[in-house]
């Protein structure tokens, strides 16, 4: 984090049910050092015990900023219309200091040491690289940072969601008297393996 903001730059990351997103921007004089500190949080991350206390708390101050979100409470009240309150999708997902708190950091840090182990692999990932640089150059720094993170033969595979409602549905709900939002999901057909 230190060198990216030191370059002037910024990185980020969020989570959907089955995918993260990590990003970050730096100026393209730095992209080498920075794809390399990059690509070592999947191929040799820390996961130190030291900063799980403190990622706790912005974990919890991310979930008091966006709890009362309109979008937050929406995405809730449809994923419980078109998937049920069972499902993994419909449960409570982004951790708050009740959540958190139940493990000490200790075991915590080896539950995520575990779960990198069991989820981080190669051939589950995809980077885009973008900058000035010839396709070629970035090509040589994507396998130079990225070779080493390894492909588990075991991922652990998680259950689809099965939408109960019948599609097209409509899920209505009353938030607050102030904004109007409208959001559609959509059943796809399924992706045959290639």
């Amino acid at each position: 984090g230190d060198f990216i903001t030191k370059s002037g730059g910024y990185q980020n990351a969020y989570t959907n049910y089955d995918t993260t997103t990590y990003h970050l921007s730096v100026d393209p004089s730095h992209i080498d050092r920075a794809l390399s500190l990059f690509g070592q949080q999947f191929s040799v991350p820390l996961l130190s015990q030291e900063y799980v206390s403190k990622e706790k708390k912005v974990i919890h101050a991310e979930f008091q900023y966006r709890k009362d979100s309109v979008f937050r409470k929406t995405l809730s009240v449809a994923k419980n219309a078109f998937f049920g309150k069972g499902q993994n999708i419909s449960k409570f997902s982004t951790g708050n200091s009740d959540s958190l708190s139940a493990l000490d950091d200790k075991t915590l840090t080896q539950r995520m040491r575990s779960w990198w182990e069991q989820n981080y692999s190669a051939d589950g990932m995809a980077i885009v690289i973008y900058g000035p640089q010839s396709i070629k150059e970035l090509q040589s720094l994507a396998e130079k940072n990225f070779a080493p993170i390894s492909k588990r033969p075991n991922q652990k595979s998680y259950p689809l969601n099965e939408v109960i409602a019948k599609t097209p549905s409509i899920a209505k709900a009353r938030i607050n008297d102030e904004e109007r939002s409208l959001y559609l999901l959509f059943k796809l057909p399924q992706k045959d393996p290639e």
